[in-house]
């Protein structure tokens, strides 16, 4: 059985990064959520999925200060999976492990779980504070779970950083076809060397599923969660990593200009 998420070689649990962080956790309904400028005037948001191993993973915390600071919208991450992360000490998931454990918890954290989640906690709290319109990212799983978000005309556009849309195989939620055929903005995939190459996840495929711009870009020198769960002090991960993070502020910042 093909591992749904997380491929062999990528980068494993990384702990929290050190740095002081600008956000705090908030309540919003049943979901907890990591907040960054929670008292900006911004009518505009940004929607970040977390990985597997959930809200404290490697630096995905860090990233959305510096998408908070240079976009200058809030930002939200929530914590899609309700307090159930994939354990650390678990390591990635494995054969063994995807099917003992990995792809029933997958399905309790599902699109449409997800979508619930989004629309009974997240869409209400950006509501209440005056947001019309939000573009999201996503790490992993992360990128599928906030997918949903795309099918709604307030949303102006998504990041899937080293994507697992082959989750949706395994999760039983709606189809491949189904979640990107309702598409109404744009998306970026920041793809790795290792990840599926999914004959659907390339440009033109995209393109066809979703009627939507579309772009692929490759970080062929680097493995799957590189962005948030690299050493940006490893000289062969943090530069692209970088690039890798500029360029999905650089989208996040034109779709919600």
């Amino acid at each position: 059985m093909a591992a749904p998420c997380c491929p062999p070689g990528s980068h494993g649990p990384a702990p929290p990064a050190t740095a002081a962080l600008r956000g705090s956790m908030v309540r919003m309904g049943a979901l907890s959520a990591y907040v960054v400028n929670a008292e900006s005037a911004t009518t505009r948001a940004v929607v970040c999925g977390p990985d597997i191993f959930g809200l404290d993973s490697g630096s995905s915390k860090a990233i959305c200060d510096r998408v908070a600071r240079d976009t200058g919208h809030v930002v939200v991450m929530p914590d899609l999976y309700e307090g159930e992360p994939w354990p650390e000490a678990w390591g990635m998931p494995t054969a063994r492990l995807n099917l003992l454990w990995f792809v029933p918890w997958l399905r309790r954290h599902n699109n449409d779980a997800a979508r619930r989640r989004l629309y009974d906690s997240v869409v209400p709290y950006l509501e209440s504070r005056g947001v019309e319109s939000w573009a999201w990212y996503g790490f992993c799983v992360g990128a599928t779970m906030c997918a949903p978000l795309s099918a709604d005309a307030r949303c102006k556009g998504g990041v899937g950083c080293h994507p697992s849309f082959n989750a949706l195989t395994y999760a039983g939620g709606p189809s491949f076809e189904r979640t990107f055929g309702a598409f109404k903005s744009p998306l970026l995939v920041i793809a790795s060397a290792n990840e599926s190459k999914d004959a659907r996840v390339t440009a033109p495929a995209l393109v066809r599923a979703a009627g939507q711009s579309c772009v692929v870009s490759e970080y062929n020198e680097n493995k799957h969660g590189f962005v948030n769960r690299g050493d940006p002090n490893d000289p062969a991960v943090g530069p692209e990593r970088e690039r890798a993070i500029q360029e999905m502020v650089a989208f996040l910042s034109r779709v919600l200009s």
